[in-house]
């Protein structure tokens, strides 16, 4: 079997890649652009180290229509994650034309090598919670998607053409929305990621303040998130839409807050910053499909922050923004 995992250079995709490495004997291609720091060379090298010589990693931007189907062309996966995506939400007020051409026009374009080239392939797309929010009042899963920047509208239209690409062409593409994810590999700019960091090197830290009443939103543990892909991927419905909701609701800041008490170092936060434009202030996921499914989380978050705090304390040297 092979595993085509777009975007492998970020958080998720790296996990991911990792994850069916360890529990499965498919091949496993990673796609993404070149790598640009020292981080992402460090993370395709540590996969190919481990791969034995299962992984292999091809330089594609999915923009580029021809490129992709080159590199699709040769590879001809039975499975694509596509976890490749521009999630910066602040950013995508400055450059929404970014965020729309990375975040739709990617995933149209390998919607279209599906329906051209390889109808029997399967993909798994990773969508977000943040397609469902609302600034008023929660909905449910099954109403009208409700983005409120330009990256969750990039995202939410890409839901929109795979759902009609489901309905018109009969692709079996399935979509997981994940809540907050945090692990080994996540850049250093993330909040759990930061304040690990910040806890483990003693520094001050501030964090973007939350919109008020601030939002309780669950929070995975990305080998959780690699889990329930694999559990969509083997039992799931063919055009199925699968939130994930563990026990761990909380705002940003009691997440925070927790990680300080675990480590002893409540007196390292600094206070807050600027909050983030327009941001969301509810968010509506419903997991009883891939609880259906027989899924449930392993790690608590407290679990999961441990395991998180001891792999950083680990590879905190990887973190540096050194461009190659």
């Amino acid at each position: 079997m092979k595993i085509l995992i777009t975007g492998v250079k970020g958080f998720i995709a790296t996990n991911l890649a990792e994850y069916y490495l360890r529990n499965s004997s498919a091949d496993i291609i990673g796609v993404s652009t070149e790598p640009k720091t020292l981080v992402e060379a460090r993370v395709i090298n540590d996969l190919k180290t481990k791969s034995s010589g299962r992984f292999s990693f091809r330089h594609c931007n999915l923009v580029y229509a021809t490129q992709l189907k080159t590199i699709f062309d040769s590879e001809m996966p039975d499975l694509i994650i596509n976890a490749a995506a521009s999630t910066n939400v602040p950013r995508s007020f400055s450059y929404p034309l970014e965020y729309y051409k990375d975040n739709l026009e990617g995933v149209v374009n390998i919607l279209e090598w599906m329906r051209l080239s390889s109808p029997s392939t399967k993909m798994v797309h990773f969508s977000t919670e943040a397609v469902l929010s609302m600034k008023d009042h929660e909905i449910g899963k099954h109403e009208r998607l409700t983005p409120i920047n330009p990256f969750s509208a990039s995202k939410a239209a890409a839901e929109q053409y795979i759902y009609a690409y489901n309905k018109c062409f009969d692709e079996k593409v399935q979509i997981v929305r994940p809540p907050v994810n945090y692990g080994p590999y996540q850049a250093h700019t993330k909040v759990i990621a930061r304040t690990i960091l910040s806890c483990l090197n003693k520094e001050k830290f501030r964090i973007f303040n939350e919109a008020k009443p601030a939002p309780r939103r669950w929070w995975v543990h990305v080998q959780d998130t690699c889990r329930a892909v694999d559990m969509i991927v083997k039992k799931g419905g063919e055009h199925e839409i699968y939130d994930i909701v563990t026990p761990d609701k909380m705002t940003v800041s009691e997440a925070v807050n927790r990680i300080l008490e675990l480590t002893g170092n409540q007196n390292l936060f600094d206070g807050y910053m600027e909050a983030r434009l327009n941001d969301i202030e509810s968010y509506s996921l419903d997991g009883s499909a891939l609880n259906a499914l027989g899924w449930k989380p392993a790690h608590s978050f407290d679990d999961g922050i441990r395991n998180t705090i001891e792999w950083y304390s680990k590879n905190a040297g990887w973190f540096c923004e050194t461009v190659i």
